[in-house]
């Protein structure tokens, strides 16, 4: 049983019953889903992470003023649903998972998951926006939006970054990729420094990753999920699968080994593809000259000033 599933399950027998009974007046402005933190949000839970927030237990997003006027009720009267169904047990909620799942407001859900902005409005605001927290803002299912408002709001998030903001982010990460995987990963290989050589190509798989996840147009989750999400990317596949290679490899004590050989057949290939893309050309096998003609292709001022290694995770 996945967690979505049998969220959806105590939402269509369970919680939706309740609503129409006791609130038909917040019917119509009230949205129902699973979205969110946790892994069943993500349709990635399995037994091993049943420890958190599985069980069934759903969102309930309401307007400011609905929340105002009956939030409270209507918490204690979900509270009061039974905490069994099919099976599985709805778990208390600790600190951390204190507002994910239950009554809340729209407008404190999308605070919370993007950091404190509700709406991004400039592209500096997008900017600002961790793919992580995107990703987590715009997962799971909704199952009730009569009025769309939580919806409208999710769809704009969706995959949605202006192209300042895409061109600069993939920006950096062409350069990061450069600095981490082709310059510093070798240096630490000859000088025998395994730590730094391990720490440079993790740094590598990190902003590789970031930048398969820009060219598919999707947002990057939390470092947990990273690699089993770019598994269902449908672009540069064989990225992903070079990359997962590389992690079951580990550095090697050798300067001319696989491990070097993949990092610089990966940045060939990311290269290209941000080439073609934007109608760049590559200069240089080397990524930071493509990342400064990207760079500089970005229009927004705002953008434009920070320095090229710069983004926000």
């Amino acid at each position: 049983m996945k967690g979505l599933d049998l969220a959806k399950g105590y939402y269509e027998e369970v919680v939706r019953p309740m609503l129409e009974k006791d609130f038909p007046q917040l019917v119509p402005v009230i949205a129902a889903g699973l979205v969110g933190e946790g892994s069943e949000c993500f349709g990635y839970d399995d037994d091993l992470s049943r420890d958190h927030d599985f069980g069934p237990d759903i969102c309930l997003w309401l307007t400011e003023e609905a929340f105002g006027q009956a939030g409270p009720a209507l918490a204690q009267a979900y509270a009061a649903l039974p905490d069994s169904f099919r099976g599985y047990m709805r778990k208390p909620a600790g600190p951390e998972a204190a507002h994910r799942r239950g009554v809340m407001s729209a407008n404190s859900f999308y605070r919370r998951a993007l950091g404190g902005i509700e709406e991004p409005l400039t592209t500096l605001d997008w900017f600002k926006i961790p793919q992580g927290a995107l990703a987590t803002a715009t997962n799971g299912e909704v199952w009730m939006d009569p009025a769309g408002l939580f919806t409208a709001r999710r769809e704009l998030l969706m995959y949605q970054y202006p192209d300042d903001v895409r061109r600069k982010k993939c920006a950096s990460r062409l350069a990061q990729m450069a600095q981490s995987g082709q310059y510093n990963y070798p240096r630490a290989l000859r000088r025998q420094d395994m730590g730094s050589a391990y720490l440079a190509l993790a740094e590598f798989v990190n902003h590789a990753l970031a930048a398969l996840f820009l060219l598919n147009d999707r947002y990057m989750p939390f470092y947990k999920w990273r690699f089993r999400a770019a598994r269902d990317l449908p672009r540069l596949h064989k990225v992903y699968q070079a990359l997962s290679t590389i992690v079951r490899q580990g550095p090697s004590r050798a300067e001319g080994s696989d491990t070097l050989l993949m990092v610089e057949a990966i940045c060939q290939d990311i290269g290209q593809a941000v080439a073609d893309r934007y109608e760049l050309a590559q200069r240089d096998t080397f990524l930071i000259p493509l990342a400064e003609d990207l760079a500089a292709s970005v229009s927004d001022p705002a953008l434009k000033k920070l320095p090229l290694l710069f983004d926000i995770e």
